[in-house]
């Protein structure tokens, strides 16, 4: 239908939109990521799309709403850019203060980028904003891990640095 929508209007944003997704779904991040950027460059603010989360990204299901800037952001993610990740989560959170999806991936760019204490008030919005999101919870664990871990080993080596002496 999308298709037969674009082949009509070719300047038609939802249609772009809709093919987004459907690639994304697919795993076709390549022909996703080019639908999303035709689809915002018609329209900048287009609408949101809600997906029913499950399985292990769910603490019970939900409808979270998405939209294409979160879903470049995941794409780049995916591919390993985490700098073009944060641009585009950080572009919908400008658009969309309250938007959970562009929180819990920005916490992932920045765990991505070793910017645990980012990621950690990032998961903390995303949570606040959407409850049921595993995705966050996993995120939130895993910066607080990464913090403990970096601040034990500092602790290590100013204790290897300055023992300290038994009086005794």
């Amino acid at each position: 239908m999308f298709k037969k929508s674009l082949k009509m209007q070719p300047n038609r944003s939802e249609a772009h939109k809709g093919i987004g997704y459907i690639n994304f779904q697919l795993g076709k991040l390549h022909e996703a990521k080019h639908m999303f950027k035709q689809c915002l460059a018609l329209n900048p603010t287009p609408n949101p799309v809600f997906e029913i989360i499950t399985g292990n990204n769910a603490i019970a299901p939900f409808k979270l709403q998405t939209t294409p800037r979160t879903k470049l952001g995941r794409i780049h993610l995916i591919n390993g850019d985490s700098q073009k990740a944060i641009m585009q989560f950080t572009e919908e959170i400008k658009l969309q203060p309250y938007q959970p999806d562009a929180y819990d991936g920005l916490g992932w760019a920045y765990l991505a980028q070793q910017r645990e204490l980012e990621a950690r008030s990032a998961f903390k919005m995303a949570i606040r904003l959407e409850p049921l999101n595993n995705s966050a919870h996993k995120g939130l664990r895993k910066a607080k891990e990464v913090i403990l871990e970096k601040r034990l080993s500092e602790k290590t080596k100013l204790s290897a640095k300055f023992p300290q002496t038994n009086p005794n």
